[in-house]
């Protein structure tokens, strides 16, 4: 006697065996190695973004610097030629 196919009667959720069917082994490491790739991307987005800030923050303190010394020398210049 052939056993009848087991069939889903109306309920929703799936029986341990048909999940195994539809999500295959190599398919979890696909997934493993797509979610490597994504934290690796997100690392190494947030780092690019820190590094550029601070590199900026850098070169605007030393620009801001080299103006006020700038500044400060020509205020001394016209102090000295005032009469």
């Amino acid at each position: 006697m052939a056993a009848a196919p087991r069939t889903n009667s109306g309920s929703s959720c799936l029986h341990m065996t048909e999940y195994r069917n539809l999500f295959p082994v190599r398919m979890t490491g696909l997934i493993i190695l797509l979610i490597f790739v994504l934290v690796v991307f997100c690392c190494g987005t947030v780092a690019i973004i820190v590094c550029y800030q601070r590199t900026k923050s850098r070169q605007r303190r030393a620009e801001k610097e080299t103006y006020q010394s700038r500044m400060g020398s020509e205020v001394g210049l016209a102090m000295a030629f005032d009469f």
